[in-house]
């Protein structure tokens, strides 16, 4: 959850070159919707452990991309 009452939901890298040709990094491409991939990136939720801010690694892998 994002601290404006949006989310990020991330998806596994697909392997497939032809996928990866057509990603692009994009802001509003719906409402609401910015899409990050190759060399975009988004800020992550953090942790704190004595003081020092380190990234929360999600708890299950990511699913793949949706069609």
């Amino acid at each position: 959850m994002t601290p404006k009452g949006g989310y990020h939901a991330f998806f596994a890298y697909p392997q497939d070159e032809r996928i990866i040709r057509r990603l692009k990094n994009a802001v509003k491409l719906l409402s609401g919707l910015d899409v990050r991939c190759l060399e975009g990136y988004v800020i992550v939720p953090s942790a704190y452990e004595d003081g020092r801010c380190r990234p929360q690694p999600p708890d299950i892998p990511a699913p793949p991309l949706p069609d």
